[in-house]
């Protein structure tokens, strides 16, 4: 698209969403006053939790180079042999990157047209730049995993952070922030996506650097990449479902 078809269609796409951006920023002028007063209510708790961050910080530091895999580094984790098949951008291994694509673009759609369906305590100006993040992790997922696996490449360090962020960010959100929030259905729903989609990646971890086996790691990180958007998107719907007030 050009720059000038760009400059049309903006304005006509504020305008046609406008309704549903002005409700987005009522409920953020709602959501803040009783945001800060969740962390406030939450200080004491923090300042004990906090304790755990650096220490798992410098225990992972030490775990990844131990393995020789510097979370900075430029360089592919995997054989470069297994680019013969796992470089092919219409497999099912390669498009399953987007899976996280498609996950962010599914949370912006309600976001936008139900912004009273976000999870309590967490309003739709939390949730839209998270969506966004997330939808840009399936191209960065693509990047490290396809396009340039087995090669050096910025995009392996930039798609460790993401990952490694946004997952983080979803344990914080679900486990502590919002846990007094949740109710048993949302407990069970989010934990268990959470605990199944980390036991995919260690198991996805143990077939490439434990087994090396190209086969059994296509298989592992199919999996790992359709956990989280699985479980998240269909919670997501469900939220969307429960919502009457849209």
């Amino acid at each position: 698209m050009s720059l000038r078809g760009a400059s049309v269609l903006a304005p006509l796409l504020i305008v046609a969403l406008r309704k549903h951006i002005k409700k987005i920023i009522l409920l953020c002028d709602k959501s803040f006053t009783g945001t800060a007063l969740r962390i406030y209510s939450m200080k004491k708790y923090f300042q004990i939790s906090m304790w755990y961050v650096p220490l798992i910080a410098i225990i992972s530091a030490l775990w990844l180079r131990g393995q020789g895999r510097g979370f900075w580094n430029t360089k592919s984790t995997i054989d470069p042999r297994w680019r013969r098949t796992l470089a092919k951008p219409m497999s099912m291994y390669a498009l399953s990157s987007f899976f996280y694509s498609v996950l962010g673009v599914t949370h912006v759609i309600v976001i936008v047209t139900c912004p009273g369906s976000s999870p309590v305590g967490w309003p739709a100006c939390f949730g839209l730049p998270e969506a966004f993040l997330v939808t840009l992790q399936g191209f960065w997922s693509f990047l490290s995993d396809v396009r340039h696996v087995g090669k050096e490449s910025w995009a392996h360090p930039l798609d460790r952070l993401s990952a490694v962020c946004l997952t983080a960010l979803q344990i914080w959100k679900y486990g502590f922030y919002l846990r007094t929030e949740l109710k048993l259905v949302d407990i069970i729903w989010t934990g268990g996506t959470l605990l199944f989609g980390i036991v995919s990646k260690l198991i996805d971890n143990y077939a490439l650097f434990v087994k090396k086996d190209e086969a059994l790691y296509a298989r592992t990180h199919f999996l790992w990449h359709a956990v989280f958007p699985i479980g998240f998107g269909s919670y997501v719907i469900y939220l969307r479902s429960m919502t009457t007030t849209c």
